[in-house]
Order: C-alpha cells, then structure tokens, then sequence
C-alpha cells in the first residue's frame, strides 16, 4: 500500500445501464475485493463485462484524479505481490468449491500467512476471478494444478486487469465523461471467445509446461512456506 501520486486515469465500467454517479455503500460484498465500484482500464473488455448476461449494455467512462489527494492506492500486480496475496483476497470474499478437509486447511493457511490488509485502501488493482480465472484458482485450491501452472495460467493475458473503488473519498473523486453502447450481438460472443481461448491456453500450458519442481497447495502447506520466502519470488504478479 502506498501513496500515489499520478495523473487524471480513465476508468470504464460495463453494465445493462448507464452509470453516471456510482453510489458508495452499494453492491454485492461477495465481489473478489469486496463491496465497491469495479471498472477496467479497456474499453472493448468492458463492452464485454457490460453484455455477460446475454442482453445489451453499456459502458460508462470516467477520469479520476489522484493526484495528491492522498488516496491509499493497492496495485497487487505492481511487482511488490505474489499470487497467494491475490489469492488471500479473493478467498475472503468469493464461495469456493471446497473438496475435503485438505482443501479447507490450504484456504485457513493462505489466509493467514498471505494476506493483504486492502480494506484501509480506496483503490485496488488486480486481476478479476472470471469464471476462466475462478476455475483455476479452485482447482489449485483442491490440489489439483501445481503453483507453477497456476502462475502461468493467471500471466496468459492481461485482459482480466480490474480497478475496484472501495471508499466514498474515491467515488468522490470519479468524474462521468461519457456512455457507450454494447451489443450484446457482437460483445457476448466475444466474452464467449475469449473464454474459450484462455480454457485452451490453460490446456495447452499444462500439456506442453516445461517439467520444473511441482508445488501443489498440500506441499506449500506442508513446508510452512510465509509471505517472506525467497522461492515465492517466482510467483510475483506483474
């Protein structure tokens, strides 16, 4: 966590309507960072987020300035984070299929040895736990992908990059610029699509993976591994 200090940054925010004032203190508190605002810094991913539920929609465009308002800003792929913080985060938040008594010590474990304490922070950077991103996490929370193709299953594209306001001070500082329409027609089957080639680069990336030391979340467990250690260097998010 840290203060930033920066420029007017553009912010878009998909959804079945137009959305010029967000109202702080609304939303589902089971999104992978908590109850906020959640936007993208990419337009045409946002046009697909706003068509997800197969009807058309919208896509609101905001700048926000930072800039010396003291905003406690997070960025969790800024090099300073490895996957397991991410990890912790989305754990608190999100219900994840939980398969035996293993699975349920590795989520205890993860908590407590890798979290991040984001709710002092009114904004928060990561990547987002779409149904691509959720299915992997799950599976290495169930021991059944290694930390090595976790890792490389969450680098394989950068579309999936979220900026999530959590605080009124940072709603207060969101400026509406303009709306865009979504086509559910051309933006579903792009969802759909994209979907489809992450499944397929995630299966090709375990085919094909080189054959490194496999670290399942039990062996992680089992060494007692902490935030601190050297050999999660490996696994920072950039």
């Amino acid at each position: 966590m840290r203060q930033v200090r920066g420029d007017w940054v553009k912010l878009y925010h998909g959804a079945e309507r137009i959305i010029k004032q967000p109202v702080w203190g609304e939303g589902c508190i089971f999104n992978d960072f908590g109850q906020g605002f959640y936007c993208s810094l990419d337009k045409e991913v946002t046009k697909e987020w706003a068509c997800q539920n197969k009807s058309n929609g919208f896509v609101s465009e905001f700048n926000i300035e930072i800039n010396g308002e003291g905003i406690n800003f997070l960025d969790l792929n800024n090099g300073d984070y490895n996957i397991l913080n991410w990890m912790a985060i989305v754990l608190e938040n999100r219900q994840f299929r939980i398969n035996g008594e293993d699975a349920i010590n590795a989520r205890k474990y993860i908590l407590n040895n890798f979290y991040v304490d984001y709710w002092k922070c009114d904004i928060v950077k990561g990547y987002r736990a779409d149904d691509s991103y959720f299915a992997i996490t799950s599976a290495f929370l169930n021991n059944e992908i290694s930390l090595d193709n976790f890792f490389r299953s969450m680098n394989l594209g950068k579309s999936g990059i979220q900026v999530v306001l959590r605080t009124k001070k940072a709603y207060d500082l969101m400026e509406f610029k303009s709306a865009t329409f979504a086509n559910k027609e051309i933006y579903y089957p792009k969802k759909l699509g994209r979907d489809m080639k992450f499944r397929n680069a995630f299966r090709d990336n375990i085919e094909k993976g080189k054959p490194e030391v496999k670290i399942y979340v039990n062996d992680l467990v089992e060494k007692g591994w902490t935030d601190n250690d050297a050999c999660l260097q490996r696994y920072i998010l950039g």
